[in-house]
Formats: structure tokens, C-alpha cells, sequence
């Protein structure tokens, strides 16, 4: 195939693979909706689900384009390199070098309002590598049927089989991932008492009355990000239970919380131990 030719049904084969894919999938999507799996999770949007519906309608968009159009196979299976090497390398880094704070990825997060890395780098990327997946694995398929013996359409619907498999089995790993990244985004607090809360190692120093000069205690300051661990109540100079935990009247001293946290960052990162709840801002 001459070089313009190449470049031609490269280009093409981006508009087939991106904008093509990502429209073919809403219906998908919208229906996935209907069964309890919507990316609309306030105040953030996980995309997880709606990126494997483009990978997979991807996949079946280059299967179908290979073939009818074997002579695109060449080209097509090359749509996925220019997007991955944009945010494949970022994701790589990201896990040999973990943020201290445990930001939700910027990648399959998408907060109200915002959702640039989702909707310009992820799901464009997921249709395009499915699509260079679909379209190489066209010749795959047709030695394995031949092989085994399959028609045509035998051959078919055992690759829908497989696309099916792995789509759900990508679901499952997903819905892992976005439990285990909410919930400790939602442990995420940040110091906002000026100039700082006062941690220590026994909650009993904060119960009751402030710790004295003398006691023990470092001081974590404002803006420092932390994560809560455990949390605890202070009823007059005892410790008690989240749940006895009550409003007093007004004008009366009443019970108030303690939590135990972690510091995420600044000079302290790594410490643990026990400060007044008042003074930390939930995200």
C-alpha cells in the first residue's frame, strides 16, 4: 500500500476508532445504567464501566472493520500508539511512584464539573486499543477456526464469547478498584485549625482538657493532609464510643469527637496518633 494510502486509512481508521466507538457505546452504557451500574456516583463520576464498554465496542469495531476491509488490518492495528503513549507512561509511573495523598485517579475519576482526563485521554484511548486489538486479532481468528474446524459463525460467536468473558471480568476487577479507591479517598482529611492540631500518642491527653506544655505532643499543620483511621469519643474526661456520642444543650460542655489518623504529608508523613476532629475538613 502506497504511503499516502497508509496515512489515509490511518486517519480514517482514528475516526472509526474514537469518535465512532465512543457514540456507538452510550446506548450500551445507558443501559448498563438501567441495571444499577451508572458512572454518576456524586460527587465523583467513575468511568471504569464506561471505559470497558469502549474497549470492547472497540474490539468488535476493528473485528468488524478487518473484516470487510482486510486491507486496513496493516494500518488499523497501530490506532492505539499515539493515545497510549500519552497516559500509559503516567499510569506507570503512578504505581512505581505513589502520590502520598490517595488522590482518585484523574484517569477513571471524574469530578462534577471536570472529567478532562476521562473524557480526552481514557475513553478515546480505550476505544482506539480496542479497536488495533480488534482488527489484528481478524487473521488470529481465522487460522484458530480453521484449526479447530469452526464455520464461520461458529467462529464468530465463540469470539463474542470471549469479548463477553473478558468485558465482565474486567467489570468485577473494576468495581474492586473504584470500592477500594473511594473508600480511602473518603479517609482523607485536612488540617484547617490555625496554625495547627496537636497530635498525640494516648487519646486520654485530649480528653478532658488540652495537653499541658509539659505533655508529649507534636503539631501538625494547617493544611497538612491526613488520614483517619480510627475515631473515637470524649465525654467529660473518659473515653467513650462513636455512638454515645450525643448534642448537648446549648450552653452546656458536651461530649465531642477524637480521630486517630496518619500524616500524609510535610515533615510528619508517616506519623500516627490522636487529634481533635474539630480541626479537620472532610473531602
Amino acid at each position: 500500500m502506497p504511503l499516502l494510502a497508509k496515512v489515509w486509512s490511518f486517519f480514517l481508521q482514528l475516526l472509526i476508532a474514537i469518535p465512532g466507538v465512543m457514540i456507538a457505546s452510550q446506548p450500551i452504557v445507558t443501559a448498563l445504567s438501567l441495571f444499577g451500574l451508572s458512572t454518576k456516583r456524586q460527587p465523583w463520576e467513575f468511568a471504569g464501566f464506561e471505559a470497558i464498554v469502549s474497549l470492547v465496542t472497540g474490539v468488535l469495531a476493528g473485528r468488524l472493520t478487518g473484516a470487510r476491509a482486510p486491507h486496513m488490518v496493516s494500518t488499523g492495528r497501530w490506532i492505539w500508539l499515539p493515545l497510549a503513549t500519552l497516559i500509559v507512561p503516567d499510569i506507570l509511573r503512578e504505581q512505581i511512584h505513589p502520590k502520598p495523598v490517595p488522590w482518585l485517579s484523574e484517569y477513571l475519576f471524574a469530578s462534577q464539573g471536570e472529567g478532562l482526563g476521562v473524557y480526552l485521554l481514557t475513553l478515546p484511548a480505550c476505544s482506539a486499543i480496542g479497536y488495533s486489538l480488534g482488527i489484528s486479532l481478524t487473521s488470529i481468528r481465522r487460522r484458530l477456526s480453521r484449526i479447530a474446524g469452526l464455520t464461520t459463525l461458529e467462529g464468530e460467536l465463540l469470539f463474542g464469547s470471549v469479548c463477553f468473558a473478558a468485558g465482565a471480568a474486567l467489570f468485577v476487577v473494576l468495581h474492586g478498584f473504584e470500592q477500594r479507591s473511594i473508600e480511602r479517598w473518603k479517609r482523607v482529611r485536612s488540617v484547617i485549625d490555625e496554625p495547627g492540631l496537636q497530635i498525640v500518642a494516648d487519646p486520654n491527653l485530649l480528653c478532658g482538657k488540652q495537653p499541658e506544655a509539659r505533655a508529649p505532643f507534636l503539631l501538625v499543620p494547617s493544611g497538612t493532609y491526613v488520614e483517619s483511621i480510627e475515631r473515637r469519643g470524649c465525654s467529660g474526661d473518659r473515653l467513650i464510643g462513636v455512638e454515645a456520642v450525643t448534642p448537648s444543650p446549648v450552653g452546656l460542655p458536651g461530649a465531642y469527637l477524637l480521630d486517630r489518623v496518619r500524616v500524609l504529608d510535610g515533615p510528619n508523613t508517616g506519623l500516627e496518633g490522636w487529634v481533635l476532629e474539630y480541626g479537620l475538613l472532610e473531602h
